[in-house]
């Protein structure tokens, strides 16, 4: 299972109190952050996050795609 996505412990770059929005995203109101699988993954690992195959690291890319869903929500508003 993927590590928790920890908050940035040096905010200078982007000012701001950070918030953790579930287990792969935290945001600080204006931008979101959002950890995903290594874009040069191969073979199951891929698939799993896809929810191609049966696994529980489907979550992680529910979690994903959750996160995106809301910060693109947020900014329509």
């Amino acid at each position: 299972m993927a590590a928790r996505a920890d908050r940035p412990r040096n905010a200078s770059p982007c000012p701001g109190l950070w918030q953790t929005v579930n287990d792969v995203s935290y945001t600080d109101g204006r931008i979101t952050v959002v950890h995903v699988e290594h874009f040069a993954v191969q073979g199951a690992l891929l698939d799993w996050w896809l929810g191609v195959k049966p696994n529980k690291r489907v979550r992680l890319g529910l979690l994903a795609k959750e996160a995106v869903a809301t910060a693109l929500r947020s900014r329509l508003r």
